[in-house]
């Protein structure tokens, strides 16, 4: 459903372009068959786009209160923005109507919840050494009287009281005399329980402490981010000198998740306006032309971050994606009016006065609005089909998909033409010389692509075969550490 819209979609922008193409010069356009031509237009009795258009048409007509009115949304957008919330729970990629899913709910609601736990990861060059060991079994004590640690487990627990007490149940002796006291009691615990394995490793150098925090599920991601920093602080201390900590579990994946979103979305979104930018200027050769084909884009990318924060509905590293592709499909749709507005001002004669290049503006609006909505529409529809996947991060991926792509066509069709209205009233648009850039490449390719229909038309089969197949020789996986930035430490870890 998805490749069907997005293809739909890509027909519905090559029919839109099929007015893009120079207008025939041979024709004479005066200012009352432009008016005309409005006319008919506004009485359509059916539109391609189902009409939303007109929301353009609208705003041209009310420049002012439209103005006000997107003005006071950017104020409240930025204004909400220091709320934006970021969610690194992978938990909810699991359909909730899962087995899975169900199981981890009813063992976290009967039994500890493991995945809550804090691993530290301790490693040591003099691993076995008496000094060594004995601190960290000091650590091990300390940390268990810190203020917010409900439990530590780790091979010095293992048993009855084992390490801390003299008792004939104890695997670890209460104190070493010598390194080779220690390399033995480890390698007799590693014999007699074997399970030890997963938190000790003599040969590597390292072991494990399992650290359950108090009150974890209270905390946001930022709380939580401090909280993990201080206890890492609080470890680095105590710990014998030389010893490399390093932290795992859960509770560090989340926050480093969370960075990651924060960090690529800042990436993308900035990156995206600027590559944008320079798109339109190199298209149309002017940086107000460039600028004004930015505001769609900033509007939308503004506003959907503006409604995130709104709805405290956080951010996760699925939906973090949308920001960016409704800035690509703003962007998009706003040189394709904006190349159709400079199409109409270049081609048809008129007095060059403000109201004679609004009345293009408007004329642009309806020849090219209908397939930027019918396009939006369709796209919209792509994200409604990922509730199909009945888990909690589709589900909001789909949501807010819509309303991304919803913000994305608000952004072209209010955001442009406000811009271009305030630029014609304080100065003209366009600046004398030569036309958009790669303006009869189109007619090029459609030679080419007329003059041997069979041959593309054999070769577009053979990609599309050849593609299916590729598509059908993937696995699906799923590895944690994929969302991790590759040099961060907690892939590493």
């Amino acid at each position: 459903m998805i490749l069907g819209c997005v293809s739909f979609r890509s027909i519905s922008c090559a029919l839109s372009t099929l007015n893009l193409l120079p207008l025939n010069k041979s024709r004479t356009h005066d200012e009352s068959k432009t008016k005309q031509s409005m006319h008919l237009e506004s009485k359509m009795k059916w539109s391609l786009g189902f009409g939303l258009e007109r929301i353009g048409l609208l705003t041209l007509s009310y420049p002012r209160i439209a103005s006000i009115i997107v003005l006071l949304s950017i104020v409240l957008s930025i204004w909400s923005l220091p709320r934006l919330g970021f969610n690194g729970d992978v938990v909810n990629v699991l359909s909730s109507n899962g087995q899975a899913f169900q199981e981890y709910q009813a063992q976290a609601s009967a039994f500890h919840d493991s995945s809550k736990d804090l691993a530290v990861i301790l490693e040591h060059d003099d691993f076995t050494s008496v000094e060594v060991f004995e601190g960290l079994r000091d650590l091990h004590l300390d940390l268990s009287l810190e203020d917010g640690v409900q439990s530590v487990y780790s091979v010095f627990t293992v048993g009855d009281a084992a390490g801390f007490s003299d008792s004939d149940d104890a695997l670890l002796p209460v104190s070493f005399d010598n390194q080779q006291q220690v390399r033995d009691a480890l390698e007799d615990i590693l014999d007699k329980e074997p399970a030890t394995r997963s938190i000790l490793a003599p040969d590597a150098g390292a072991m494990m402490m399992i650290v359950s925090l108090d009150d974890i599920d209270t905390l946001n991601e930022s709380e939580l981010g401090e909280r993990i920093e201080n206890f890492s602080q609080v470890v680095a201390e105590l710990a014998p000198a030389g010893t490399r900590v390093l932290l795992s579990g859960m509770p560090k994946i989340r926050t480093s998740i969370v960075a990651a979103i924060v960090s690529d979305q800042t990436l993308l979104t900035g990156s995206g306006i600027i590559l944008g930018c320079l798109v339109a200027w190199f298209i149309f050769g002017t940086v107000r032309s460039a600028l004004l084909c930015t505001v769609p884009a900033f509007l939308a990318v503004l506003w959907i971050l503006g409604i995130f924060s709104a709805t405290d509905i956080k951010l996760s590293f699925f939906t973090t994606a949308l920001p960016t592709l409704a800035l690509i499909i703003a962007f998009a749709d706003s040189i394709v009016l904006y190349f159709r507005w400079k199409a109409l001002r270049g081609e048809l004669t008129g007095d060059g006065s403000a109201a004679s290049s609004l009345n293009h503006l408007r004329e642009a609006i309806c020849q090219v609005g209908p397939a930027s909505s019918l396009t939006s529409i369709t796209t919209a529809l792509a994200f409604a089909s990922f509730t199909w996947a009945q888990n909690a991060t589709m589900d909001q991926f789909a949501m807010f998909g819509v309303i991304s792509v919803l913000f994305a066509f608000l952004g072209v069709i209010v955001g442009l033409p406000l811009a271009a209205y305030w630029s014609v009233r304080f100065g003209d648009v366009f600046s004398a010389g030569k036309g958009p850039r790669f303006s009869n490449l189109g007619q090029s390719i459609s030679r080419i692509v007329c003059a041997a229909p069979k041959p593309i038309a054999i070769v577009s089969v053979v990609l599309v075969a050849s593609f299916s197949w590729a598509h059908s020789q993937l696995e699906a996986s799923y590895t944690l550490s994929e969302y991790f930035p590759k040099n961060s430490e907690i892939r590493e870890s």
